[in-house]
């Protein structure tokens, strides 16, 4: 499902007022002329806005004191790889006691009779008590622990650079590209031949019997994501990752891409410093 950040009242602009006026009428002006059509024009400005998997602001209106009763929501990030719902597409997830309040609710429910978000359907993220403070995004199902909204990896890189955002998510941003800018200059990942990386990253025929488990298990149990949860004290098993990496929590995968990687967090055991030069 896509959505997009409208042109605000961008149309209105565009049009004069009487050949929108003779448009509403039938569409044919004086000279017997087909007029603009405020269909067309709008269908024109949607193909040219940019995609995203979110929209920023256009909210049920929220009220201050239904949030104050809320506890604080903290926007977090996270990718399950192969066991990540959608594909790990830009999404987001929450527990089961924050789905259904001032703060996590589907779009259209009020103040008092706050709705659940569905699966797979757009679901509204309120960080404060006006409008301006949610984002309408994918809801993918239950996640981490009350109080927080975790979104993909993918949202993060779709949604970073977007100008007026909530500042909950505008603080998040910052602080993944400030990560990122701290990781050391060589991925192993991405570079596992570099000096310095011997020892840190899977081997071809490491990754291959990580993901053989995997497949194994899934065959066994039918299917169930406990398959992907065999690492220690049930975290992320290796071979749910492509990159077979897990990150220092053993809770999300690393794959190599700085942005990610300081999203997820605890990937910088995947990076080493650049060689000196001689």
């Amino acid at each position: 499902m896509r959505f997009f950040i409208p042109f605000l009242a961008l149309p209105l602009l565009l049009v004069e007022p009487v050949v929108a006026q003779q448009a509403a009428e039938g569409g044919v002006c004086e000279a017997g002329e087909p007029a603009v059509g405020l269909v067309e024009l709008a269908e024109t400005l949607d193909a040219l806005a940019p995609e995203r998997d979110f929209e920023i602001g256009n909210a049920t209106a929220v009220r201050a004191r239904d949030l104050e009763r809320q506890e604080e929501l903290h926007a977090t990030c996270y990718d399950d790889g192969d066991s990540c719902p959608g594909d790990c597409d830009a999404h987001v997830v929450a527990n089961n006691a924050t789905n259904g309040s001032a703060r996590f609710h589907a779009p259209g429910s009020q103040a008092g009779d706050w709705r659940s978000c569905r699966n797979g359907q757009d679901c509204e993220v309120c960080f404060g008590d006006d409008p301006a403070d949610c984002i309408t995004v994918t809801y993918r199902g239950t996640g981490p622990d009350e109080g927080r909204a975790d979104f993909t990896a993918t949202f993060w890189e779709q949604l970073c650079g977007e100008d007026d955002l909530p500042a909950t998510l505008d603080d998040e941003c910052d602080r993944i590209e400030g990560a990122s800018d701290q990781l050391r200059a060589v991925s192993c990942l991405e570079e596992p031949d570099a000096q310095g990386c011997e020892d840190l990253v899977p081997t071809a025929e490491e990754r291959a019997a990580a993901e053989q488990a995997v497949q194994d298990c899934l065959a066994r149990r039918n299917n169930t994501w406990r398959c992907y949860y065999q690492g220690p004290n049930g975290t992320m098993s290796a071979g749910a990752c492509d990159s077979g990496a897990v990150n220092a929590s053993g809770w999300d995968c690393c794959t190599g891409d700085e942005f990610h990687d300081a999203c997820v967090t605890g990937c910088g055991g995947y990076y080493v410093d650049a060689p000196a030069r001689r």
